[in-house]
């Protein structure tokens, strides 16, 4: 398989982050993009907000276009229409059933819902027209992406938990690896800063689980460092176009036994099963891997998940030796329609550089994690990594991919 493009729209320092260019320069170096954020209904107090971002500007539409997208859909058009210029394609190259577009989102057009009901309430349905299929809906991010850039393709949705972009990602490699298609054009995209969500991510529940810090300090979120205390929520969009034959070769795990939310079930069973089965399947050992890049993301009760698995990964494996470990959240916040694109982007960006990117945020390892969380960039030694991202409702999505010469 071949990644023959990729497009962003993600939280930068001064601009959105576009390219891959863009992004690597981010990861590479473990930088931050959260910003100070406020919502008056909420004491949050940061996120990964992309900034200065004017649809208009950004993808050339005349105003009334852009006013017509939902924010989620401009920047699922705009990163789409990057990972296109990349790849050297227009719409029209694209169009046709040899191509399939798939779109992953976990919260779609939700920030849009308050304004679909104050315009009922003020104006009954002649007031609400027809705005909340055209943006708020799954299908309006697909159908606002073929209808701006020009595409004409089979589409699909993926939704799910805080994985479905990873699991977007699996469907379009099952339809190029059984050839019924050539080419997959793949986007996450989430905008996940309404009062609704966000008041859910900063409540904290009766076992202490709370999603995002109350901090102001973009630096507090810090995955598998010994310091936690949440992430912060993010908005933007990832695409990447697939080509059938190329360098890289995928093999993916899904959960068989979903059903139980991780953070509340607390046990690793279901997603060590599935890291288990992939590894057997390729025939490759905890020895093979350059580097992991895990599920936790700053928040203490997942951080602890992710140590129990890594703990029973190793006693069923036999393997005591090291394992290196990488992690972006804090990079850009935790993006639930982007987070297993942000992952597998930025997997396939080490191993181009030939550089394992660092833990954003990491200052002191967390005592309880039997692996290595970089806190500096280290070579890449080794052809596989391994790409976990997990769900509520138990469902995860394991990836392991293997960069050299001959894969598909």
């Amino acid at each position: 398989m071949r990644v023959s493009g990729t497009g962003m729209v993600l939280p930068g320092i001064g601009g959105p982050v576009r390219t891959a260019a863009d992004f690597w320069r981010v990861v590479g170096s473990g930088r931050t993009c959260l910003s100070a954020f406020h919502h008056p209904d909420v004491p949050l107090r940061i996120a990964g907000r992309v900034p200065g971002w004017n649809p208009a500007d950004e993808l050339d539409v005349p105003p009334r276009v852009a006013r017509r997208m939902a924010r989620v859909t401009t920047m699922a058009v705009g990163a789409v229409q990057q990972a296109l210029r990349e790849a050297g394609l227009t719409g029209l190259d694209v169009s046709g059933d040899r191509t399939v577009l798939v779109v992953a989102s976990m919260q779609f057009a939700n920030q849009e819902a308050e304004r679909y009901f104050d315009a009922l309430a003020r104006g009954g349905a002649d007031e609400l027209g027809m705005d909340y299929w055209l943006t708020g809906t799954p299908g309006s991010v697909a159908s606002g992406l073929c209808s701006v850039l020009g595409i004409e393709v089979p589409t699909l949705s993926v939704t799910g938990g805080c994985n479905c972009s990873l699991r977007a990602l699996e469907v379009a490699h099952l339809m190029l690896r059984s050839g019924d298609v050539d080419r997959a054009v793949v986007v996450g995209a989430d905008v996940a800063l309404d009062p609704v969500y966000l008041a859910s991510t900063v409540h904290e529940g009766a076992g202490g689980f709370r999603a995002s810090t109350l901090s102001p300090d973009p630096g507090a979120v810090r995955p598998h460092d010994e310091q936690q205390d949440g992430n912060a929520p993010g908005e933007g969009a990832i695409a990447v176009v697939l080509e059938r034959s190329g360098p890289v070769r995928l093999r993916f795990r899904t959960s068989r036994r979903n059903g139980r939310n991780p953070v509340d079930a607390g046990k690793p069973d279901n997603v060590v099963a599935d890291v288990t089965a992939l590894l057997e399947a390729a025939g490759i050992g905890l020895d093979q891997l350059a580097f992991v890049s895990g599920f936790a993301e700053g928040t203490r009760n997942i951080e602890d998940l992710f140590c129990e698995t890594v703990d029973l990964l190793r006693a069923r494996s036999g393997y005591a030796g090291p394992l290196l470990l990488t992690n972006q959240e804090a990079a850009f916040g935790h993006i639930s329609g982007c987070a297993g694109l942000i992952k597998f982007v930025a997997a396939l960006l080490m191993f181009e550089h030939g550089s394992v990117a660092p833990v954003v945020g990491c200052r002191q390892p967390y005592h309880r994690l039997d692996a290595t969380p970089l806190t500096s960039p280290a070579p890449v030694d080794g052809r596989h990594a391994l790409v976990i991202s997990t769900g509520a409702g138990g469902d995860a999505t394991s990836l392991l991919i293997e960069h050299g010469e001959g894969g598909s």
